[in-house]
């Protein structure tokens, strides 16, 4: 005997952003040592390649709950904040 296998209503994905997926990766590495001087330079130019316009993305989407912009730009502030620690942490080096 066959059985159809009925599909149940799946919620609207989740979507990781990049900003979300780097700033996982910035904070990796917490707990361990520092990163070098050249990841931390990819990581700079990773965020600004992506912040500026995921602001931008964020400010003018009319999907998205005051409370839910509020939470992305705290993410893209963390995310910078990390950045400049490992900045200063590998003596200023950019």
């Amino acid at each position: 005997m066959i059985r159809r296998l009925t599909q149940t209503p799946i919620n609207k994905p989740h979507r990781l952003s990049g900003a979300a997926a780097a700033l996982f990766a910035a904070t990796a590495f917490g707990g361990c040592a520092a990163p070098d001087a050249s990841f931390v330079r990819a990581e700079r130019a990773t965020y600004n390649a992506i912040a500026p316009e995921y602001v931008g993305y964020v400010s003018s989407d009319p999907a998205l709950s005051d409370e839910q912009k509020a939470r992305r730009q705290r993410t893209i502030q963390t995310w910078d904040l990390s950045i400049r620690q490992h900045e200063q942490s590998n003596g200023g080096k950019q």
